[in-house]
């Protein structure tokens, strides 16, 4: 008998896995408060100029990488700390998406992943408009 080959195998590493997956969950919801709480105080106190790298671009995604990429680099210290924290839970999300299809891989679970994209883009406001 191989490590790992006896019955109870398969369900002990389900439920390390599940473990695994609410602490993410919780470092997720942390990571987002965190985010959000910075990015009440860019709106509050922080001046992003008009005209800026990726300011009105003519293709949305390549304007809005080098808004973030500004961000990061040259904006404010609340700006750039927001920006990377939002980039950290976007990719944070889909590594908890992955990991709750590799732990449970049923049509439920593939439903709960697919349904994220569908909310609001973070990349929407990286445009830094005025309104």
């Amino acid at each position: 008998m191989t490590v790992g080959s006896w019955p109870g195998a398969a369900a002990t590493r389900a439920v390390r896995g599940a473990a695994a997956l609410r602490r993410m969950t919780l470092g997720i919801s942390v990571l987002l408060i965190a985010q959000l709480s910075i990015g009440m105080i860019v709106n509050l106190y922080v001046t992003v100029p008009v005209h800026h790298p990726g300011a009105q671009p003519a293709n949305y995604f390549t304007g809005s990488l080098r808004s973030i990429a500004w961000a990061i680099g040259h904006g404010a210290p609340a700006l750039a700390i927001h920006a990377t924290l939002g980039l950290a839970v976007a990719a944070i999300a889909i590594w908890v998406a992955v990991r709750a299809l590799r732990i449970r891989p049923g049509w439920g679970a593939r439903i709960s992943a697919c349904g994220r994209p569908r909310r609001r883009s973070g990349l929407q406001r990286s445009e830094f408009r005025r309104l």
